[in-house]
């Protein structure tokens, strides 16, 4: 196992965004633009130009290399995403967008599937490491991420941006965006079309082993985003739009009810085109500023909804053979919705004191159609307090939140923070403090019950899940920022857990708040030289031990250890060469170990030139090595493949 770690050392080097040593400003470790040296919270940022740089299909591609963070996908392509932080699942997590929280209402668990999530309009994306209940509620436990969108800058200008690669795969992009006077503005419309590879690994009973699928899921996007902004320094009013609908098909193969082992999008027979994910997102944000002094005011107003439509065209599993031809219909249908307001004050009382405090409210709803029709809603206020006192090299963090919610009442959380820069070493230390909680869910609370499927129901009297977590680590620079590293310990205890609980003397199934702890501890460690101006590179290793207390077990999906990293090599100006890997060590599907996942390296890399100072090209393969391994247990990853990328601006 030491030999594997230290052979994945040698070969690759870590997408490491720990950039202390630059003057990078973030706006989610904290409510207000705070230093990345200054805050306590681990702050990782990918900004537009690493995304580009990493030749990222999707958002999630660009951050599968970042420390104490592992991404797996039920399927290229539209397979849906999971992501883990600091060994704990997916929805424990809070994604937002432009500050705005995209969660699905209507998931059994609300937490954001960014399978479809294109980069084309993102300027960068923050993701903070640690409980954030104390500023941002519910679901917070393990972090947040924050996809920030792009804002019009620069003399009026249109970028036209063609993708063509494997598997029948084309993207188009056309944005229009600048700045005029006070006012800035940028619009962009995106289509992306795949034939897609088999979502499904193909099982030989005789090896028992697997292989990539031989058939094909496709998979089509539409996306449009606009931010308009009118800046007069003292006084800023903005408007963001956001919509998105995709088209994923999927695997629904059954040799007993004559189900043909084809769903691709050009296969138009009705088994063929049987099973489908229809989505769509929608995000309305209108957001004002005003600066009186030392007194600054923030007002949002917002709306999203997230639509999913399961297509099918015959009553599949039911009849014992396809029927004739018939008009398709939807089933499983779910809608989420969520619209509120924010109101934030900031106030300077001087540069080493600021302080905040803010007010939210929102209402999630959800509907859901199939097997039986349900609507539910439910409000949530919440208010919060932070100081950000600084004492000479010591920055200190307190913020205190209470909320409400309509379902369970009161809940407070809390999170206290220490950055120190000792100065004769240039080192900086950190450590947090903080508590959290998991709201239960619209669908656990309220879902109907189906006696076909031996299931209750929602239960009503769910309360939330609490969490305490802590970490400590330092940060260190030499050489004149051409070598850092750094170390960080972290541990999250998860109590009053809410869980799927079947009865063993009835078999009756339902949500209920079970015993045991999940405890996450681990080790993220990392390096990262530039020992001259054209090369850079570093290596990451982080170790995650994540107990599932039902069986005392590495909980499913996390592995024990990550090895990942990049190469980034710039002989001349206009040329990018970019190479990454990542070695994933042992992994389990589930948390009883039935099936290891893990124990494999997989390389991309990506050839970015620009031409001219208006005309790019570039040049993304994937899976170098066109190694076969699976996120998830029975679900195929993407082979070797190629992407060409010209953009033009004119």
């Amino acid at each position: 196992m030491l030999y594997r770690v230290l052979t994945s050392l040698l070969l690759v080097g870590v997408l490491c965004n720990f950039s202390w040593a630059d003057e990078n400003v973030v706006v989610t470790a904290s409510k207000i633009k705070t230093q990345i040296a200054q805050t306590p919270s681990y702050t990782q940022v990918l900004t537009q130009k690493q995304i580009e740089n990493s030749g990222a299909l999707f958002a999630q591609d660009a951050l599968n290399g970042l420390p104490g963070i592992s991404v797996s996908s039920n399927g290229p392509f539209g397979g849906q995403t999971s992501f883990y932080m600091r060994g704990l699942n997916s929805y424990y997590t809070k994604y937002l967008m432009d500050g705005v929280n995209i969660g699905d209402p209507s998931a059994p668990q609300s937490y954001f599937n960014m399978s479809s999530l294109l980069p084309y309009n993102l300027s960068r994306i923050e993701i903070v490491q640690g409980s954030q209940s104390g500023l941002y509620g519910a679901d917070a436990i393990a972090g947040v991420v924050n996809f920030i969108t792009k804002k019009g800058k620069g003399k009026p200008h249109a970028t036209y941006t063609q993708m063509y690669g494997s598997f029948g795969t084309y993207a188009e992009n056309l944005s229009y965006s600048g700045k005029v006077n006070n006012f800035s503005f940028y619009l962009d419309g995106t289509r992306f079309d795949t034939s897609g590879t088999s979502k499904t690994n193909s099982y030989n009973p005789q090896t028992q082993s697997y292989s990539y699928g031989g058939k094909q899921d496709g998979y089509h996007k539409t996306a449009f985003n606009s931010r308009l902004e009118y800046d007069l320094n003292d006084f800023k009013i903005g408007l963001l739009l956001n919509a998105q609908k995709s088209q994923n098909y999927m695997d629904q193969y059954s040799p007993t009810y004559n189900v043909p082992n084809n769903s691709s999008w050009v296969n138009t027979t009705y088994p063929g085109k049987s099973y489908r994910e229809d989505s769509e997102s929608y995000l309305t944000k209108v957001y004002a500023q005003k600066t009186f002094n030392n007194l600054t005011l923030k007002l949002d107003t917002y709306y999203f909804e997230h639509l999913r439509y399961y297509k099918d065209s015959y009553s599949y599993p039911y009849p014992a053979v396809i029927p004739a031809p018939q008009s398709d219909f939807y089933s499983n249908n779910y809608k989420g919705y969520r619209y509120g307001s924010d109101l934030q004050l900031e106030y300077v009382f001087s540069k080493n004191f600021k302080t905040l405090g803010g007010i939210n409210y929102t209402v999630d709803r959800m509907s859901q159609d199939y097997p039986s029709y349900f609507s539910k809603n439910r409000d949530n206020v919440g208010a919060f307090i932070e100081f950000l006192p600084s004492i000479g090299n010591l920055n200190l963090q307190a913020a205190f939140r209470e909320d409400h919610f309509q379902t369970f009442g009161d809940h407070g959380t809390y999170k206290l923070g220490a950055s120190y820069l000792f100065e004769p070493t240039g080192t900086i230390f950190k450590a947090n403090w903080s508590t959290g909680f998991e709201a239960p869910t619209l669908y656990e609370l309220y879902a109907s019950s189906v006696p076909a499927w031996f299931f209750s129901g929602g239960n009503r009297n769910l309360s939330p899940e609490r969490s305490k977590s802590w970490d400590i680590g330092f940060m260190q620079n030499l050489f004149n920022n051409k070598v850092s590293f750094g170390t960080t310990y972290f541990r999250t205890t998860i109590t009053n857990r809410i869980d799927y609980y079947t009865n063993p003397n009835t078999w009756v199934s339902t949500y209920e708040n079970v015993p045991g702890n999940t405890v996450a501890t681990g080790i993220e460690s990392y390096v990262k030289f530039r020992p001259i101006k054209q090369i850079e590179f570093g290596i990451n290793y982080t170790y995650t031990d994540s107990t599932d207390p039902t069986a005392n077990m590495q909980a499913a999906h996390i592995p024990y250890s990550v090895t990942t990293g990049y190469i980034n090599y710039s002989p001349i100006d206009k040329l990018t060469l970019h190479l990454d890997g990542r070695y994933i060590g042992t992994r389990y599907d589930d948390s009883s170990h039935t099936h290891q996942t893990g124990r494999y390296a997989v390389f991309d890399g990506n050839i970015a030139y620009n031409i001219t100072k208006d005309l790019k090209a570039s040049l993304a393969i994937y899976n170098i090595f066109n190694r076969f391994y699976q996120d998830i247990w029975g679900y195929t990853t993407l082979k070797r493949s190629a992407y060409a990328t010209v953009s033009y601006t004119f």
